[in-house]
């Protein structure tokens, strides 16, 4: 079977063992960059996750009750991260495109420039891609 370019698959849930109230106080103690963009990597993947649960399933009330524990907390991490964009701009270091739609695009050269790259709607860090022996 051929896949596109820098195809991810999950072989088990991500984040299986942590609570998003959890992540966020684990950001609070240990906030830098790196660090905020490797959670945001995470909760994507958990999301992603629990929203195709969720379609298999035809929708459980306590599948969705935690899908939106987990959205919540994507909300509040690309709000983080568009602010860090948007003082960039504010102060003349960057000139990053904020009108372009969807936040996916927005975040990317945050994600990108903290190790991780788009592969196909997941977030990865590129070291684990280039230790697969890809070029990217």
């Amino acid at each position: 079977m051929e896949y596109p370019e820098h195809v991810m698959i999950f072989e088990k849930e991500p984040l299986v063992k942590y609570t998003p109230s959890y992540v966020r106080q684990w950001l609070d103690e240990n906030y830098c960059e790196y660090n905020l963009a490797t959670i945001f990597a995470r909760v994507c993947d958990r999301t992603g996750w629990l929203i195709h649960e969720i379609d298999e399933m035809k929708e459980s009330d306590k599948l969705k009750a935690r899908f939106d524990e987990w959205m919540a907390l994507s909300n509040d991490l690309v709000d983080k991260v568009l602010m860090i964009l948007q003082e960039e701009n504010n102060t003349g270091k960057a000139e990053h495109d904020l009108t372009i739609l969807g936040w996916h695009s927005k975040v990317k050269p945050f994600m990108e420039r903290n190790g991780f790259i788009d592969c196909s709607g997941w977030w990865v860090e590129k070291e684990r891609i280039e230790k697969r022996g890809e070029n990217i």
